[in-house]
């Protein structure tokens, strides 16, 4: 901590963006929450004045709407979570997960919130066909929508993922558990080699990501379904797109964004919420069978157990750890233009060996709380 309390000290102000990744507001959030744990109360109090003090200028910015459908960025910030509204809401939450909720009010988090579900169903409506008339295949990943459509989208239907249940305005709750099984299905037919529509998903959708693709939305539909227990099939949709990992996801990069190790955060993510939603899951003798109560059986399709997703998770970690550096040195595995770095490079990399270490505690690190 005495190293990064140090940093921090020394940072000049960046407040290109509004997010936790590439902004002041994350600068402000980690300084308020490293002083906290080193029991500085008089710098953690200060970090956090700053930090509100400039979301609360910003707010009526943060809180506009789209004028139009080529207005991605109302007020010049991005919904998504690396530049915009989603991750200067993550960084809220952050500094609320270790100073408590009263830290950062509901008066400045609803408006984002707000801004973020109401940009999200506008650019639904303006980009996308009715859904009745669209083939599961074709939902998420409509290759006739703008890049930067399904870019974004992405991006904030996985920072949405991370607000405990509480916090969504009932209409809103019941708009997440309705879309979010589409978008899992969507992934997972992106993944199905058996069948015409699925092999014309994959070959459209080559990106398995967790920026681009089935990763983020396999992690987002993960926490969804911790934030709404009784929804069953938030968890089979995120186990299913978490299959389209499995089967495709080592790639030619390393980094926790668009690498191999962000990939790995998935099963780590989804043996996190198997291991909570099912707690009673078991094998039968002959280790082939997954049983569960027989309502869940009515509804959902048999999940996997908890051990699975760790076991895929350090098949992907150690796969890592033994081939980087040959399949680096042959220019097999690119290493991030910045190899040090937390989201492309081996800082990254740290972290995920180390939640592999302990996966009872893992997190995408600046994604999942």
């Amino acid at each position: 901590l005495e190293p990064a309390g140090g940093n921090l000290a020394r940072t000049k102000s960046c407040c290109t963006y509004y997010s936790f990744f590439c902004g002041q507001p994350g600068i402000f959030a980690l300084g308020a929450v490293i002083a906290h744990l080193q029991q500085c109360q008089h710098d953690s109090e200060n970090f956090l004045r700053s930090f509100l003090d400039l979301v609360t200028d910003a707010l009526p910015a943060l809180s506009q709407r789209p004028s139009s459908p080529n207005d991605i960025a109302p007020a010049g910030i991005p919904y998504e979570l690396l530049y915009g509204r989603a991750g200067l809401l993550w960084a809220a939450l952050f500094i609320r997960k270790y100073l408590g909720h009263a830290a950062v009010p509901d008066s400045v988090c609803r408006p984002i919130l707000e801004a973020i579900i109401a940009g999200g169903r506008f650019f639904a409506q303006e980009w996308y066909p009715p859904f009745q008339a669209m083939s599961p295949t074709s939902r998420p990943h409509s290759p006739t929508s703008p890049p930067h459509s399904r870019h974004q989208k992405r991006r904030k239907d996985s920072g949405g993922g991370q607000l405990p249940g509480g916090n969504y305005p009932s209409s809103e709750e019941r708009r997440l558990a309705a879309a979010a099984p589409v978008v899992g299905a969507a992934a997972a037919a992106a993944g199905d080699a058996e069948g015409g529509a699925g092999r014309a998903a994959a070959a459209a959708d080559k990106l398995v990501q967790w920026c681009h693709g089935a990763p983020g939305v396999a992690m987002a539909l993960a926490n969804a379904a911790m934030a709404h227990p009784s929804r069953r099939d938030l968890l089979a949709a995120a186990v299913a797109a978490g299959e389209v990992v499995w089967q495709r996801g080592l790639l030619r990069k390393m980094g926790v964004c668009h690498g191999i190790a962000g990939n790995t955060y998935v099963f780590l993510s989804l043996h996190r919420a198997t291991t909570a939603l099912c707690p009673s899951t078991t094998h039968t003798t002959h280790g082939s069978h997954t049983s569960h109560s027989s309502r869940d059986e009515a509804t959902t399709p048999e999940l996997p157990p908890p051990s699975a997703h760790l076991h895929r998770a350090r098949a992907f970690a150690a796969f890592l750890l033994a081939h980087r550096q040959r399949l680096a040195d042959a220019a097999l595995l690119h290493c991030g233009d910045r190899p040090f770095s937390l989201m492309e490079g081996l800082g990254g990399v740290a972290c995920l060996f180390l939640d592999v270490a302990r996966p009872e505690h893992a997190g995408f690190p600046g994604f999942e709380l």
